[in-house]
């Protein structure tokens, strides 16, 4: 076949791939319109006009492609007429054009430009169909859907970008000899699948390398320069066919569309199209593939290795470094050099990262289902581990502090209605600690608090000062829920009005203190709600 029928051919192919993103990107027609020259609405006369001219042995006089595959097209493209106007303007404007330019189109290869072409078209249909469906619904979807339905489609097309990568490396490793060079590739490139590929569709040379939209590659190899000017498209059908099985899951609405083309521009005059493609990606014009997010994940960790060991940070910011590391390591599936004790200079970090990071990733074992109650218990005992060391590096908290009658346990309390008292009045004083610190001993874990109080009037003045007796207890292993209460004697020689009573506690193992306030009021009789402590 001559180097002008490759021309004729490929203009063909190439309007195919730009109508193919148009339909898959609605709002986007304008920018291939202006690079093709071509008119932004359509007439319903040229439809006609097309479909007369047609030779006695059923092919168009102007296209010499079979008449009845061009009124096949034709009412495809009618079809979209009532669903969206302007989209039948614009795609039937681009058939129209392309019309002139499929004269010299070789009758093996003009089955798949047809299929590619009624794909796109149908693809577009069930795009307006099922908006339309959506704007009469209700607005009662689930929000979580669409997140579920972008992770879907993350996966395919992280799984297509996978196989074209893994396609160029094996057409980049043949030998001198034509055969694949295994030396060349990694374990893992022999062991992953190869793209699927269909030996019934033919070939279709073509003068460079099709578009690539959104990381889909359409139109996937190219021949090196000393092989010959022109590229090789394979399988247009049976892409064509999982464009239209991906469309009905893509997000519809406008979106931005990058074309990018590899080799040789197309040469005007021999195709009668102006050229739509950008600026070549590279020089050395090699298919643009895009990295996989592990590849990228794998970078990030090596730059990260070298600039923590070469680095000259402060504690606090190789400690934050090294947090960042391991959770790198977790997301990469590293999960031994994750849970690997960080070396920071306080015990309470080290411990709390090696704990937090070894429940999640018993929480990301890709283990079986049957397994996941046996892993979340044990992801709950490594969280609550690292919570307690997470607790130690807080500072000491003081909740829920209240007047009381009675005190059962913790948070089981029989509070006041009114903070109303007489002077000389006893009350209980409930309060719940947080973010305390054990002392491991021989007998166990060992806890120790001090305490005070005062009370101030309504000026700021104290007028109490007391200190607390000393609690202190050996548990047989660490408290998690921890409270105090004491009794407290009001004093007998104080005027009626408001006053505040301020509670001091001492973690005498952290050596922290923390203070908690209450206000109540003094009256000059029995309230009617003092009653009997217990």
């Amino acid at each position: 076949m001559s180097l002008h029928a490759f021309s004729g051919i490929w203009s063909a192919i190439r309007l195919t791939g730009l109508l193919l993103a148009l339909a898959m990107s609605s709002g986007c027609g304008a920018l291939f319109y202006d690079s093709l020259g071509v008119a932004s609405s359509g007439s319903d006369g040229a439809k006609a006009d097309a479909a007369s001219a047609v030779n006695e042995s059923g092919k168009s006089a102007e296209t010499g492609v079979p008449a009845a595959d061009i009124d096949e097209i034709n009412s495809a493209i009618a079809e979209l007429r009532d669903l969206d106007p302007a989209t039948y303007n614009e795609l039937n404007a681009q058939w129209q054009a392309s019309l002139k330019n499929l004269e010299k189109t070789d009758a093996a290869a003009w089955p798949s430009i047809k299929s590619l072409y009624l794909t796109t078209i149908r693809s577009r249909k069930r795009q307006l169909q099922s908006k339309t469906g959506e704007d009469e619904a209700s607005d009662t979807e689930s929000t979580t859907e669409e997140p579920r339905r972008s992770a879907a489609r993350g996966a395919r097309r992280a799984k297509q970008q996978k196989a074209q990568r893994l396609a160029v490396k094996r057409r980049q490793s043949k030998n001198p000899n034509g055969e694949h060079d295994e030396d060349a590739l990694t374990q893992a490139d022999r062991e992953a699948p190869q793209a699927e590929t269909s030996s019934a569709t033919p070939e279709v040379p073509v003068h460079e390398a099709a578009a690539q939209r959104d990381g889909w590659f359409f139109l996937v190899e190219e021949d090196s320069p000393n092989a010959s000017p022109a590229g090789t498209i394979r399988n247009v059908a049976h892409q064509a066919a999982e464009v239209e099985q991906d469309a009905s899951t893509r997000p519809r609405g406008p979106q931005s569309t990058e074309h990018t083309q590899h080799g040789p521009s197309t040469n005007t005059a021999d195709t009668g199209v102006a050229d739509a493609t950008t600026e070549p990606a590279s020089a050395t014009n090699e298919p643009a593939v895009a990295a996989d997010w592990r590849d990228n994940l794998t970078a990030a960790i090596h730059t990260l290795e070298a600039e923590i060991e070469e680095g000259d940070f402060e504690t606090p910011e190789r400690d934050r470094q090294e947090a960042i590391l391991r959770l790198l390591y977790l997301a990469n599936g590293r999960r031994d050099a994750a849970v690997r004790t960080v070396s920071s200079e306080e015990s309470q970090q080290r411990e709390f990262w090696s704990k937090q990071m070894y429940a999640l990733s018993l929480m990301l074992d890709e283990g079986p289902v049957a397994d996941r109650p046996r892993r979340a218990t044990a992801a709950g005992a490594a969280l609550g581990q690292a919570q307690q060391h997470l607790a130690a590096m807080g500072d000491l908290i003081l909740k829920n502090m209240t007047f009381c009658t009675s005190v059962t346990s913790f948070a089981i309390y029989q509070e006041f209605d009114r903070f109303e008292f007489v002077p000389g009045q006893q009350t209980l004083v409930y309060v719940e600690i947080e973010n305390f610190r054990h002392e491991e001993t021989g007998e166990g874990q060992r806890l120790s608090f001090g305490g005070s109080y005062q009370i101030f009037d309504h000026l700021g003045r104290m007028i109490v000062d007391r200190q607390l007796a000393e609690f202190s207890e050996v548990a047989q292993d660490a408290r998690r829920d921890f409270y105090l209460h004491y009794a407290i004697t009001l004093p007998q020689r104080v005027d009626p009005g408001e006053y505040t009573l301020q509670l001091s506690i001492e973690d005498n193992v952290r050596h922290q203190i923390a203070q908690s306030r209450i206000d109540f009021e003094i009256r000059g009789a029995v309230p009617k709600n003092a009653s009997q402590l217990r």
